[in-house]
């Protein structure tokens, strides 16, 4: 590669060029395969490495001419002109590096803030009862839950359809976290509703009917679900701070 071609191709990566100078350019680039090569190695260089890098690879630039092993270091610039060039290439460079790290920051900043907090992490599947078998007169809800633990939801939600010696909350809120499990979301928070304020179970149903709600991106009555259930359950802090900037 030739003197001028290397400072032809700093100008147009610098976009100094006039715009014919510009095309002429991009169709050498085109057609001959060694300069498009120089050219990549050099855009890299200005837009992902430091000034203090660029200073030392531009010092110690190698050229391979004619297929041979000979190498030649390109001639230092001497007269003002080109000690200005390069002086605005290292401005540039630092420029360039500087805005590179701070959209890099930008964007890793507002994915975390816009992703929010790990939804299956704060409402985690229900672990279900203990199911101890033996000597129980209500062998079939818990050998149904024995199925939910396993993950074989629809068999654990058909059995329970037949059970009639366990409450109907506690039947209505397993088989909402069953269908949570089968990711059927609308048919859970349905399951879910029917749990009367009364049951024991109330409160971690409304949990949950709070984490498909946000899952629906229906936050609002999810914010307004929220405020009726106690702070306790873990979590609650960082899920009413997303839904406040919802």
């Amino acid at each position: 590669m030739k003197q001028e071609d290397f400072e032809l191709l700093e100008a147009y990566l610098l976009h100094r060029l006039e715009r014919k100078e510009s095309v002429a350019l991009e169709n050498r680039l085109k057609s001959n395969p060694e300069l498009a090569a120089a050219c990549n190695e050099l855009e890299a260089q200005i837009q992902a490495i430091g000034y203090a890098r660029l200073k030392e690879k531009l010092a110690g630039y190698e050229i391979k001419v004619n297929h041979h092993e000979t190498v030649f270091d390109l001639p230092q610039r001497t007269d003002t002109t080109r000690k200005t060039q390069r002086l605005g290439l290292r401005i540039t460079t630092i420029a360039a590096s500087i805005a590179l790290i701070g959209l890099v920051l930008f964007f890793l900043v507002k994915t975390f803030s816009d992703r929010g907090p790990d939804l299956n992490e704060i409402f985690y599947q229900d672990p279900g009862l203990p199911t101890v078998m033996s000597g129980t007169d209500r062998y079939q809800f818990y050998d149904a839950m024995v199925d939910y633990k396993t993950g074989k939801y629809e068999v654990a939600i058909d059995k329970w359809s037949d059970v009639r010696d366990v409450g109907k909350d506690t039947i209505d809120y397993y088989t909402g976290m069953a269908l949570i499990g089968m990711d059927m979301i609308s048919k859970a928070l349905d399951r879910l509703e029917l749990v009367p304020a009364s049951s024991i179970l109330a409160d971690k149903a409304k949990w949950y009917r709070v984490g498909l709600l946000i899952r629906m991106e229906e936050f609002d009555e999810a914010e307004a679900l929220l405020e009726t259930i106690p702070h306790t359950f873990e979590g609650y802090d960082q899920i009413r701070e997303f839904l406040s900037q919802k």
